[in-house]
């Protein structure tokens, strides 16, 4: 009697999965969904360097250009004492300081640069997307949700105008979950978070969610070993030269509180928020690893899909940090939610991005918002004479959504999906089937019960 997968992260059977894993697929077929997945992609990266070459960026484009002077006139180690804003990795500081090196003075240049490597890296996202969505949602409804996912507002606005690493680092975690999904090559898969967390630190709210949804402590050992690798590698010799000052930048920073999400909807629970956001991950990332019996490979990659984007949902749910460019964290989550979830995200929040965006390009708001936290001048005013050349962009058309109340409704809209989606990830991982609930519920009865 086939067993319900839904409890392990899946809306399919296990027969039906195995009935798609098995079904022959024609060579011509799969060249066909390659070849309209390429024609989006193309699409999608032409779009994106079209706002490239419309726009500068924000104000964190700003911030790495100054991060770049700094580096090609100082040592590399240095930024973390000279500059306490500077947060991340020290990977990141030897690629602004090459961005830097190519682009020269050209500050264009330098944000083109930036923003092409998030647009590379959407375009390995979208096969990624294509791969797990095929595996979790059906082979047509996985062409689908990758196709929406090229076109996604979100990913074009933030990839072609914000100017940061974010999805770079999203790419290599879903990089390292396809490995281990499709490939079982678990040190591998622990390169590529190991590297992710090369770009942002960020990526440390998953390691819960691999550690206890990987099959063996073989498995764990290889993954853990192969994420230690490029972490070695990348921090070891700044951490010993720039010691404290590196930890406190990276490990301290808090990011932008009272933004959006429960911390902006309820102010007084902000300092209460990241105890429960850990704890919630960790805790619903050990519930998603109760599997009764041997599970089949599908239904292994299958929880370990959907505990990485219940992770994301969390996260943004919970925390009490926030930037406009977080929305990315949230689009391959969405993506293999659904379509129907994955469109109504990418409107809401492409609509919220849109808004946004439109405030700080169309009013000049980027140089004046650098120069008020006293940085440096000589770049927000190169940066204002360079807009000014921009003059043809359409940007303040999108003014008048600013003086709508936009963003309380659009994250009150966005909170209400994202926590839907968490409670309907839970369910299926957990509950739903009968056999899972009931094992879920023992062992939690064994975890509990007093000794």
């Amino acid at each position: 009697m086939a067993r319900d997968l839904c409890c392990r992260g899946s809306c399919r059977s296990i027969g039906e999965l195995r009935k798609i894993e098995t079904e022959p697929t024609s060579e011509a077929g799969k060249s066909n969904w390659k070849n309209a997945i390429n024609v989006v992609g193309v699409f999608s990266v032409l779009l994106k360097i079209s706002l490239i070459f419309q726009t500068l960026g924000t104000n964190d484009v700003l911030y790495w250009a100054q991060f770049s002077d700094f580096t090609r006139n100082n040592s590399i180690v240095s930024i973390y004492s000279d500059i306490w804003y500077f947060n991340h990795p020290p990977l990141m500081a030897v690629v602004i300081w090459f961005l830097g090196a190519v682009s020269g003075e050209s500050l264009w240049l330098f944000s083109a640069l930036l923003r092409m490597m998030s647009v590379i890296a959407d375009f390995g996202s979208l096969w990624l997307v294509w791969a797990l969505g095929s595996l979790l949602l059906g082979p047509i409804r996985g062409v689908l949700t990758a196709a929406l996912f090229a076109l996604s507002p979100v990913m074009l606005l933030v990839s072609g105008v914000h100017g940061n690493t974010d999805p770079i680092f999203m790419f290599l975690v879903f990089l390292a979950v396809y490995v281990v999904v499709f490939k079982r090559a678990y040190f591998l898969a622990g390169l590529a978070l190991g590297l992710a967390l090369n770009i942002k630190i960020v990526p440390l709210i998953v390691l819960p969610a691999f550690i206890f949804c990987l099959p063996s402590w073989r498995a764990r050992f290889r993954f853990v070993l192969g994420t230690l690798w490029p972490l070695a590698v990348g921090y070891l010799l700044p951490v010993y030269l720039a010691g404290p000052d590196l930890i406190r930048n990276i490990f301290v920073y808090k990011g932008t509180s009272g933004f959006w999400g429960i911390g902006w909807f309820f102010p007084a629970w902000r300092e209460a928020l990241l105890p429960i956001l850990l704890i919630a991950i960790v805790s619903l990332s050990w519930l998603s690893s109760f599997r009764p019996g041997q599970p089949s490979r599908s239904e292994s990659g299958s929880t370990l899909v959907k505990a990485v984007n219940l992770t994301f949902l969390i996260f943004m749910v919970l925390s009490p940090a926030s930037a406009a460019q977080y929305l990315t964290w949230l689009a391959i989550p969405m993506a293999l939610s659904g379509p129907v979830i994955q469109v109504g995200y990418s409107l809401v929040a492409g609509l919220y991005l849109l808004s946004f965006y439109a405030h700080y390009l169309g009013t000049g708001l980027v140089p004046v918002f650098f120069h008020h936290l006293g940085e440096n001048t000589d770049l927000a005013v190169k940066y204002a004479a360079l807009q000014s050349e921009f003059s043809w962009t359409t940007w303040d058309q999108f003014l008048v959504l600013e003086e709508l109340p936009l963003a309380p409704v659009l994250w009150g809209f966005l909170m209400v999906l994202m926590i839907l989606n968490c409670s309907r990830i839970v369910y299926d991982l957990v509950f739903k089937n009968p056999e899972s609930r009931t094992y879920v519920m023992s062992r939690l009865g064994k975890f509990l019960k007093p000794s």
